[in-house]
């Protein structure tokens, strides 16, 4: 049943409202504002019936007291008075009176009006209830839809709308951009099952290494990008990578997996490595690319290239000191192998050394391609290059000299420069090359071309 709390001093009209409600709705009836304050304080009630005319707080004073202190509630209030002229009618309802209701009271105009004014107040609370139920699960359906299915982080529709927006309105940030070495073996001798648990814990882990307030999320495959907000030292974004790496090789050392498979991770920091999300994106992943390309289970800054270069243009160093340093760049056995970009500088020199010395210096370019008719926008057809370029790398490195280079063109291109090889000699590497490719291949889907030629030199 619904309560009806009527306040007016004039007991005779008190009574009248009382008698005329009460086989309707239940009635408390206060004479004065402060009793109704007092009963709001532990009660609730359904619709004031309010007089403006009392002693000490007349009604427009305990009505703003009420909104006040109950604005939360939204309680529905009829002023009762006996002034039924233009100005108190217009002040009533800008004081946010649903109503008001003239004295003395007519029995069948007080029950309409209150039925009325019941009834709607219900529906409109209905309504309202139907429509915080719908904008919940709208949100729920939001963020269901936001969040990567295996892992429960953020996916990468989400993740890249939150990281543009913020980066618009904001100083400065850094995105992490991560992926598992040799994840595929995973799947191929343990299963898919297996894989997936990897997935879940490495997920685990960028999030337990980097805290509550990275935004992290999954990209597809085994691809996951976190965002930390402002700025953070080089120092501690050091700590917090490397603090992914380890996290995750200690706890995947529990699978007791014979995969050899570890983290890498490329860091990119906004606004001194890109002025917006795209530019910080490919620079992260190209921090990532020279990881993967460089022993891997490690981190590197995109910045690290030219903050190189310019404490070697401020510093000082010594004939010993620098052989130590250029010998300790040049470990293992097989080719030398360098990333792209170093591989072009050399690439003039290596002519002028075919032109001084007459010597036969030959270039091999190796391509990867697929028999099949595999989608190439599909995670299963990216994992599956990668494990075919990392065999193909391992193979060319144990295939070739020391004193032969190599370098990384794009996911699908290897080039390879020979010195002191001739034509005969370079075909006989190109298919040892391929014998041992396929001794290793397991995924017959993923096979490699190969073109030779001599480098020219000029004087």
């Amino acid at each position: 049943m619904k309560t009806v709390l009527i306040v007016d001093d004039d007991k005779v009209s008190l009574m009248t409202a009382r008698n005329v409600l009460n086989d309707f709705y239940k009635i408390i009836a206060v004479t004065e504002g402060k009793q109704a304050l007092k009963y709001l304080e532990k009660s609730e009630c359904d619709l004031i019936l309010l007089d403006l005319n009392m002693p000490e707080m007349d009604g427009f004073e305990v009505n703003r007291e009420i909104r006040r202190l109950y604005r939360d509630k939204g309680y529905p209030v009829v002023f009762l008075t006996s002034s039924n002229d233009a100005e108190t009618e217009t002040k009533c309802f800008e004081e946010g009176a649903l109503d008001f209701i003239s004295k003395p009271f007519v029995p069948s105009v007080i029950l309409s009006r209150v039925h009325r004014i019941i009834e709607t107040e219900e529906l409109k609370r209905q309504l309202s209830e139907r429509l915080d139920r719908k904008i919940k699960e709208y949100n729920e359906i939001k963020i269901t839809s936001s969040r990567d299915v295996l892992t429960g982080l953020w996916t990468r529709k989400y993740a890249e709308a939150e990281i543009s927006t913020y980066i618009e309105n904001c100083e400065c940030g850094t995105l992490f951009m991560m992926d598992l070495d040799n994840f595929k073996s995973i799947n191929d001798v343990y299963g898919h099952q297996a894989g997936d648990d990897v997935l879940r814990l490495f997920g685990n882990c960028i999030v337990e290494a980097l805290g509550e307030n990275a935004l992290v999320s999954r990209l597809g495959g085994d691809e996951f990008m976190a965002f930390i907000k402002d700025e953070v030292g080089r120092e501690k974004l050091s700590e917090l990578a490397q603090g992914v790496i380890d996290l995750f090789n200690k706890k995947f050392a529990d699978f007791n997996f014979d995969t050899n498979t570890s983290a890498s991770v490329g860091i990119s920091i906004y606004p001194s490595d890109a002025k917006d999300y795209s530019t910080l994106y490919g620079n992260a992943d190209k921090a990532l690319y020279y990881v993967k390309n460089n022993g891997k289970n490690s981190f590197r800054f995109y910045g690290d290239k030219k903050n190189g270069e310019a404490e070697r243009e401020t510093g000082l160093v010594n004939l010993n000191l620098l052989d130590e340093f250029i010998g300790r760049s040049d470990i293992g056995n097989g080719a030398y192998m360098l990333d792209y970009d170093s591989f072009g500088r050399f690439f003039n020199f290596f002519k002028r050394v075919a032109a001084r010395n007459k010597g036969k210096i030959h270039t091999i370019l190796f391509t990867i391609f697929t028999s099949s008719d595999m989608d190439e926008s599909t995670d299963e057809y990216r994992q599956g290059l990668d494990t075919a370029m990392s065999k193909l790398q391992e193979t060319v490195l144990k295939s070739v000299r020391r004193a032969d280079i190599c370098a990384k063109y794009s996911g699908k291109q290897l080039i390879v420069v020979l010195f002191e090889a001739d034509s005969s000699s370079v075909l006989n590497i190109a298919t040892r090359i391929n014998e041992k490719y396929n001794e290793i291949n397991d995924d017959d889907r993923f096979k490699f071309t190969f073109e030779a030629s001599e480098i020219k030199g000029r004087e």
